[in-house]
């Protein structure tokens, strides 16, 4: 039997988060993912996050990360080029500062 690519990308997440671990590591965790599926692994990241966990993730959708995320590093060409909030990242975009983080 073949999965889709939504459902290979819930089992590798079950089997991500099966074993509890303190820092997740997820790569556009959202790719090929129905709605509903993306509010479920949104819960679940919160619920980590809450029991006192870290989670590491890429995006290319600058939406998705001021929306979950805490913090943002923005990398371009392999350096880190900003750093911050989301908030910071807004107004420095906004402002056309490209800020290094020290």
């Amino acid at each position: 039997m073949t999965l889709s690519a939504g459902n290979r990308q819930k089992v590798v997440i079950a089997a991500a988060l099966m074993h509890r671990p303190r820092l997740l590591l997820m790569d556009e965790p959202f790719n090929y993912l129905d709605a509903k599926s993306v509010r479920v692994i949104k819960e679940l990241m919160q619920r980590h996050l809450e029991s006192g966990g870290s989670i590491l993730f890429t995006t290319h959708i600058m939406e998705v990360a001021e929306r979950v995320c805490m913090r943002i590093g923005i990398i371009n060409m392999g350096k880190l080029v900003i750093e911050g909030t989301p908030t910071e990242i807004i107004n420095a975009a906004n402002a056309g500062i490209s800020r290094t983080p020290s």
